[in-house]
């Protein structure tokens, strides 16, 4: 989501329930981990910036220009090495040196590119004013844009599309939300042969109400795809080499209805899964289980400590030391909300805007909640 003035960004350690914040530009878009966890990077879309921030010190370690870009999308690539940055008003993609902060390369695609996502190989961007999806194919030196969603002609794409690979079988999945709601597969195998699957028709699932989420159990080699259907309800669809499954998350654990889009990763040393989302008033809840037994409620995240709550969808990871992170924007305007999910009458309020802003005129907008109750 985009949310232009009166955010925050505020770091809580759960261990302390202390709560920092840290200063970048106005109007954030994009934000994006790296794989280690040790940076944030947020895209500032009036500035026309990129903010790294340091997740230990939860400073900010520098802004990248870029004029007349206008940044929406962020993406790290797999080795930590690159960023990928979508320029919705110059119809191009940045490919960024994550030591030096350079520019190395600016590829020329589709119209209003906006969500980004990578794979170990190749990077996947949802283009806003064409409806398709592109991959940049990285054949160095040289790297360019291919229609993947066009060379099967599948439906046009509307929202950002999610893609990942699965390591023990050597495949790329693209998958996307069309725009009646269906779900759909473009992979390409260890052979490099490529196909497309329908794959809420295949499952025989509802419609997505919201943009897919995809991670892998690499236990398993399996695929898993988050997403929300119409009536709220967090969903997943999951498959290896054999046909679609389906699960209903919320439904089965009696958790919340959601109002964003589910996030998901798997911790490979406790065999454990754990979906993040935000509901209508604001919170963030988890689900969580491990192995293929039964999905359970993990509880209201946010409001169990209090923190503040969320603007726009979160994302989440584990770190190398084993710890759950999730980031998420803020709300930091003046905001009273009367109703919770148990359908109690409650109240919230935030400090008022001109409290958070600073002398430079930038904002705080980073947010980030770590969960260490979680077994790992």
């Amino acid at each position: 989501m985009a949310h232009s003035f009166g955010l925050a960004v505020s770091v809580i350690d759960t261990t302390i329930n202390a709560v920092v914040t840290t200063p970048v530009d106005l109007s954030p878009e994009g934000v994006a981990a790296t794989p280690d966890g040790g940076y944030v990077h947020v895209t500032n879309f009036h500035t026309q910036r990129v903010s790294r921030i340091d997740t230990t010190t939860k400073g900010v370690l520098a802004k990248f220009v870029g004029e007349d870009q206008y940044p929406r999308g962020v993406a790290v690539a797999s080795d930590g090495r690159y960023l990928y940055v979508t320029n919705s008003e110059s119809n191009t993609v940045s490919v960024i040196n994550s030591t030096t902060n350079a520019v190395i390369t600016t590829i020329s695609g589709g119209s209003r590119p906006a969500g980004v996502a990578v794979t170990a190989h190749d990077v996947y961007v949802a283009n806003e004013g064409s409806n398709t999806v592109s991959a940049i194919i990285d054949d160095h030196p040289t790297q360019h844009l291919v229609d993947r969603s066009a060379e099967f002609g599948t439906s046009p794409a509307l929202g950002a599309p999610t893609a990942c690979v699965i390591p023990g079988l050597g495949v790329h999945n693209i998958a996307y939300r069309d725009t009646s709601g269906r779900l759909h597969e473009l992979w390409r195998d260890a052979q490099g042969v490529t196909g497309t699957t329908n794959l809420a028709a295949n499952a025989d699932a509802p419609k997505a109400a919201g943009n897919p989420f995809a991670y892998v159990d690499t236990s398993r080699n399996t695929e898993i795809l988050l997403y929300r259907s119409g009536d709220g309800t967090v969903r997943t669809l999951y498959w290896s080499t054999g046909p679609v499954g389906h699960d209903n998350l919320s439904g089965t654990a009696g958790a919340p209805k959601a109002a964003g889009y589910p996030v998901g990763y798997y911790a490979a040393a406790a065999d454990s899964h754990h979906v993040i989302y935000r509901t209508g008033d604001g919170h963030l809840h988890e689900l969580n289980w491990t192995g293929v037994a039964p999905v359970v409620y993990g509880g209201n995240l946010t409001g169990a400590i209090s923190a503040p709550r969320a603007a726009g969808d979160p994302t989440a990871f584990v770190n190398a030391a084993g710890v759950n992170i999730v980031v998420f924007l803020a709300c930091s305007f003046p905001l009273r909300d009367k109703r919770s999910d148990s359908g109690v009458s409650s109240s919230y309020n935030k400090p008022a805007e001109k409290s958070l802003k600073l002398a430079d005129g930038g904002y705080r907008l980073y947010l980030e909640v770590r969960r260490t109750g979680v077994k790992l």
